[in-house]
């Protein structure tokens, strides 16, 4: 079984919340909020590994899940930013992902502590060119998906509408599964900068 990022999660109680989050804050340098529910912290982002803490809120009252977006290539490798990761290493991940969190703070949940909240299962396809892959990518946002399926758009401020992406297509079903096909040129291209792990929310 192979995949590329993966999601771990752990609901925070009340003191969970004020410790790890200012611990993280700390070990971080800096944090940001792409919303204001949600703060995510840099401090282990060189090793593959985002942390970001979400508000949900109730009725009653509010409660906090603490998230582990992982790329396992990186926690094993550091540079290897688009490797495919096999699940036979698992155990080698789970050892170094440990370590490094105790590294940030020893309150941070352990893996196995923690409920995996998504998987992004993939494939690597080598074609001829670029233009080969361009071809491809058209070809599937003309195709027919059925009717539980649908192709995912994004907000573009320029045009002020909702877009279909230009370097792929993601089909979304209403069971929670996207399938993604993607040019990773790009990636591949940027290899060796500081290529971040996105957090699309």
């Amino acid at each position: 079984m192979n995949f590329h990022t993966f999601e771990l999660s752990y609901k925070l109680s009340t003191d969970d919340v004020r410790i790890i989050y200012n611990e993280l804050y700390n070990a971080s340098g800096q944090n940001y909020k792409p919303k204001d529910d949600c703060a995510v912290f840099n401090a282990l982002q060189d090793y593959g590994i985002i942390i970001f803490i979400k508000k949900y809120k109730q009725e009653e009252y509010n409660h906090h899940v603490l998230y582990y977006r992982i790329n396992p290539r990186r926690v094993l490798e550091n540079h290897n930013y688009i490797g495919i990761f096999n699940s036979k290493n698992i155990d080698k991940l789970i050892k170094k992902f440990n370590i490094l969190i105790k590294t940030v703070s020893p309150f941070l949940p352990e893996f196995d502590s923690c409920n995996i909240s998504r998987i992004d299962y993939c494939s690597n396809v080598e074609l001829n060119d670029q233009a080969v892959i361009d071809s491809y990518i058209n070809l599937l946002k003309r195709g027919y998906f059925p009717s539980k399926y649908t192709i995912k758009k994004y907000k573009n401020e320029k045009s002020k509408r909702n877009t279909l992406s230009k370097n792929g297509i993601t089909i979304t079903g209403n069971n929670g599964i996207e399938v993604t096909y993607y040019n990773k040129y790009g990636q591949l291209k940027g290899k060796n900068s500081n290529v971040l792990l996105h957090l699309p929310f």
